[in-house]
């Protein structure tokens, strides 16, 4: 039986920080959802899941200006990505910056 390399075990330890990160989120607790999707971004740099939580985080907490730039730095790794394209425009929306 072989031995999970080393990436592979950060890739897992990050998906489960993101998940954990989600019910952090669900509860209302940011504070700790970022602290967990730092970790899973150390852990996994290109863990784009931990990204779009950090960008749903700031628009529970009415950061939408930080929201836009993360969905942004989503999207120019991920274009096909259609829910961040969707909440980029949501965000762009609640700004007033229209097309």
């Amino acid at each position: 039986q072989q031995c999970p390399s080393m990436a592979s075990y950060r890739v897992l330890l990050a998906d489960l920080l993101v998940q954990r990160a989600k019910a952090y989120r669900r509860a209302s607790q940011y504070a700790q959802a970022e602290a967990d999707i730092e970790q899973a971004l150390q852990h996994h740099p290109d863990a784009v899941d931990a990204l779009v939580l950090r960008g749903a985080i700031a628009m529970d907490q009415a950061q939408v200006e930080r929201a836009i730039d993360v969905y942004q730095q989503v999207l120019q790794r991920h274009p096909d990505m259609l829910h961040v394209r969707c909440a980029l425009a949501t965000a762009f929306y609640l700004t007033r910056r229209y097309a």
